[in-house]
């Protein structure tokens, strides 16, 4: 029997990262090991798997149940030390007033996760709060809803650009990005909760059905889709040849955000001013004016939905936001939106 005593800090950091990966997984589903310093976790119901090393050896090698192993954490963690003593069927965990005895589990054959390790090939690297930005947009993108099943559950990080679909709606910006990738939107809320804390960028591999997240001390797997997806590139015209107005965009999301969602918005432009509308019971009803900080080409009239378009400015960061549209037909062709930031994303938005 080997006998290890860890300190408070340690208990800490290690039940924050299980709380954070156990969220997305289910009890009868997930195989947790602990060999040496690295903690081994994978789901099968929610493909997962997850790999974390850490900072103090605990001097375990054993499978055992996560979500038990969660609950002792939780009751040492008022404790300064606890010391763990890893015997042939059980795991002793001891603290200043207390004894528990966790069963070891069969034993999960964990081995093809280093040898996918070896051979992971990078593909690129995205930043958090990009990550974030993408969520917020896609929450309001009609997931699940389109009869093209390629438009609504996925995301490509595809060689240079990020894009996001739901056939309505369309984001691009650039990213560094050297290969291709599609990723489940329902796995971006996923790695933003395992990922929160770290103050870097993420770099992303693929090796055979798997996309890797990297940051610090963490390994995150999820399931590669796919890979099918529209030919986004085809859709976008050349803007050059299109007419647009500049205005500002924090005075224009927050107009935005206090329209009822259910209803469509109209913009307009009349002289040098952009004027926001809605529709109800059949009358116009004008809700504001701003004044266009530029303004290049014929007027526009083109209806939107608020909610989408409320992200969209919320996502963007710059204090102006440039929509650019087509002079043949202002009132019925997509219109897209220009962030000329860090960002430097565009998006595409099919008027009503």
């Amino acid at each position: 029997m080997s006998s290890l005593t860890i300190n408070k800090s340690s208990i800490s950091d290690l039940l924050e990262i299980l709380k954070k990966v156990s969220a997305n997984t289910q009890r009868d589903y997930t195989f947790f090991k602990i060999e040496n310093n690295n903690i081994l976790i994978r789901s099968i119901s929610n493909p997962m798997v997850f790999k974390y090393t850490l900072k103090e050896d605990l001097g375990i090698k054993a499978s055992l149940d996560l979500f038990d192993f969660i609950k002792f954490l939780e009751m040492s963690i008022i404790y300064d030390n606890i010391e763990i003593k890893d015997s042939k069927n059980t795991i002793l965990i001891k603290t200043e007033k207390n004894k528990i005895k966790l069963s070891k589990k069969e034993e999960y054959d964990f081995s093809d996760i280093d040898d996918l390790l070896d051979r992971k090939e990078y593909a690129g690297t995205i930043r958090l709060e990009d990550i974030d930005g993408i969520l917020s947009i896609c929450r309001n993108f009609n997931y699940g809803k389109s009869k093209d099943r390629s438009l609504s559950d996925r995301v490509r990080f595809d060689k240079g650009d990020c894009v996001a679909t739901d056939g309505a709606f369309m984001l691009i910006f650039p990213i560094q990005f050297e290969s291709s990738i599609n990723l489940n939107v329902s796995d971006l809320p996923k790695i933003l909760k395992v990922f929160q804390d770290i103050n870097d960028n993420i770099n992303i591999y693929k090796v055979d059905n798997w996309n890797i997240f990297e940051s610090g001390n963490i390994y995150y797997f999820t399931p590669q889709m796919e890979d099918s997806f529209p030919n986004y590139k085809s859709v976008f015209p050349d803007i050059k040849e299109y007419n647009s107005i500049t205005i500002n965009r924090n005075i224009f999301r927050d107009i935005i955000k206090e329209i009822d969602s259910m209803m469509w918005v109209g913009l307009k432009t009349e002289n040098n001013d952009l004027v926001i509308y809605y529709v109800e019971d059949n009358r116009i009803e004008i809700e504001n004016r701003i004044e266009l900080l530029q303004k290049n080409g014929v007027d526009i009239n083109i209806k939107m939905n608020p909610r989408k378009l409320y992200s969209i400015l919320e996502f963007l960061d710059n204090d102006s936001v440039n929509i650019f549209y087509n002079p043949s037909n202002p009132s019925k062709s997509p219109v897209f939106i220009k962030d000329e930031s860090s960002r430097n994303c565009l998006i595409m938005c099919l008027s009503m």
